[in-house]
């Protein structure tokens, strides 16, 4: 019966009739108010001349809106009679064409001429048909805009993302969206500041993601494929220092991260267009990986560089020893060749250095020496951001002992405290027992209180 009666629909033309009743009414309200005119002019001149001036400026402004979509196809305004108005405009400039196209035709008239009027009587031989072809010249229209629209349309959506679902969708709808055969080289021509949107959209619902303890392991999984996926359709190497950095400040010590979770990141973390230095991110999440099987160790000595057996030898022991046997082989690289990179620091400092081996403890006493030495003797702002990165650590195994000062203690120790700049600040380790390999060990102070 459904399909008996849509047939029937088709065949009567409803919807033109549907279409046709609002102009119907429309065209009744104007011969009311032709009427009240000629009423008007008959008898009483005094209220004749402010009605027709007032029906005037109205039928001036709805006959702009009526003819709007004639020359902007974009245009949101139109009436129940722009169809009509836009049939017989494409049937006048029809005939105009047609007759010049006609004319042109001799062999005295350029052809060029000639085929501009034929192509123009053509095209509004196509539009003699109302609203279906204005929705057609409407989509002509698009086809010239579609490179700004679609950018308009990635920057009003990353603007609208609100809780974790939408994003997901979103993202898992951008590799088909750039590869779409009406998206035209959208990747090299996005903003910076569009870009620069999506990127920290991306990198911040990932990093949700992977800190989050009320999210399912598959619905991780899921979501970091999705990230994947839609930073490889448009990202490039700014965009990918940019989520490596997030994942940098993630607090991983106080996270449980999967084996399958840490391969994923690991898969895409470690193309060949990721810098080395950026490597350290999906690194730095196998550190906090339940764990520490010959994949991990396979991983860390090809990201940190630390032989096979120093890292077995170190996790034999079921505690934090090899993430500070780990922090200090990273801490002193940087320290001797690249100290501008002491940013790397902070996301590798997320343990609990009790729960390490005492020789451990006394080799990064030993390391925070030299620095500390090597800092107040160049007054290289690096090197203060390199201990100021370690301090808390300082801090911990020194609590309670003369060797922590007073300006250095837990409760003065923000990353923007100023007595954390000047050379004072950072104490030399001088317990005896912190440093038992030096032949001439300085003066032990009092190691507890």
């Amino acid at each position: 019966m459904r399909a008996f009666f849509a047939h029937g629909v088709d065949k009567m033309h409803l919807r033109w009739v549907v279409e046709t009743m609002p102009a119907l009414i429309h065209l009744s309200l104007f011969l009311f108010f032709a009427g009240l005119v000629i009423f008007l002019l008959n008898t009483n001149h005094s209220v004749f001349i402010p009605v027709i001036c007032w029906i005037g400026c109205s039928l001036t402004v709805y006959g702009c809106i009526t003819t709007m979509p004639i020359f902007w196809h974009e245009s949101p305004f139109f009436t129940p009679l722009s169809p009509m108005i836009w049939s017989l405009n494409a049937f006048f400039s029809y005939g105009l064409y047609r007759g010049l196209a006609f004319i042109t035709s001799s062999r005295f008239v350029s052809r060029h001429t000639w085929r501009r009027f034929r192509y123009l009587s053509k095209h509004y031989r196509d539009c003699m048909f109302g609203g279906t072809r204005m929705w057609k010249a409407a989509e002509k229209a698009v086809s010239k805009w579609s490179l700004k629209i679609d950018r308009d349309i990635l920057d009003w959506t990353i603007g609208a993302l609100g809780e974790d679902d939408v994003p997901e969708q979103f993202f898992d709808a951008i590799p088909g969206f750039f590869n779409s055969q009406m998206v035209k080289n959208l990747k090299g021509s996005l903003p910076d500041m569009v870009r620069s949107k999506i990127v920290d959209s991306l990198a911040g619902f990932l990093s949700r993601n992977l800190s989050s303890n009320s999210v399912s392991e598959e619905i991780k999984i899921r979501r970091i494929d999705i990230c994947m996926n839609a930073a490889n359709a448009f990202y490039d190497s700014r965009d990918t220092e940019r989520i490596a950095r997030h994942l940098f400040r993630l607090r991983f010590g106080q996270l449980s991260i999967s084996s399958r979770t840490a391969g994923i990141l690991e898969r895409w973390c470690t193309r060949n267009d990721f810098p080395p230095d950026l490597r350290l991110a999906v690194a730095n999440i196998f550190l906090f990986m339940r764990g520490h099987d010959d994949h991990w160790i396979a991983v860390a000595k090809d990201q940190f560089g630390l032989p096979t057996h120093v890292l077995r030898d170190n996790t034999a022991h079921g505690d934090d020893s090899v993430l500070l046997a780990i922090l200090i082989h990273i801490t002193r690289q940087i320290f001797l060749t690249n100290p501008e990179k002491w940013w790397i620091l902070p996301s590798l400092s997320q343990f609990d250095i009790h729960h390490t081996l005492p020789g451990l403890q006394n080799e990064f006493c030993v390391l925070w020496n030299e620095i500390v030495e090597e800092a107040r003797r160049s007054q290289h702002p690096y090197y203060f951001s390199v201990l100021n990165s370690i301090r808390h650590y300082y801090l911990a195994l020194h609590q309670g002992t003369n060797a922590a000062s007073i300006s250095f203690d837990s409760e003065s120790s923000a990353e923007d405290s100023d007595i954390l700049r000047p050379p004072p600040s950072y104490p030399l380790c001088d317990i005896a027992t912190h440093h038992p390999r030096a032949t001439d060990p300085r003066p032990t102070r009092s190691a507890h209180s």
